[in-house]
């Protein structure tokens, strides 16, 4: 693969970490999340922690495959019946969401 099709890669990689980042802040500062902000965060650290595995290598489309992929294997550990509301798959849902915007952008 050519260095600027990894630059890029490398590029949606770091936006989805960021926003992932500032949207784990944003609930666990936030009073409206007072006693679901500690489920949200599981979510959003599970899909950090898949983006911060998978290696940046290979073509755009089987990066994002090797994320996805890695997302449906949280998401499976994270389905927890005692979170009878789903906050933690919906931190998990952001990620993936927002790395499907992204791979929208980038054309894969």
């Amino acid at each position: 693969m050519p260095i600027d099709d990894l630059t890029a890669i490398e590029a949606v990689r770091e936006r989805v970490l960021s926003a992932t980042a500032s949207e784990r802040s944003r609930v666990r500062s936030s009073a409206r999340y007072a006693g679901i902000s500690k489920k949200i965060a599981e979510g959003l650290d599970a899909g950090r922690q898949v983006l911060e595995a998978v290696p940046v290598q290979g073509s755009a489309e089987e990066y994002f495959a090797a994320v996805e992929a890695g997302l449906a294997d949280a998401r499976t550990r994270l389905d927890d019946p005692d979170d009878e509301d789903g906050w933690a798959l919906g931190g998990l849902a952001f990620v993936r969401n927002r790395l499907r915007e992204e791979r929208s952008a980038f054309g894969s």
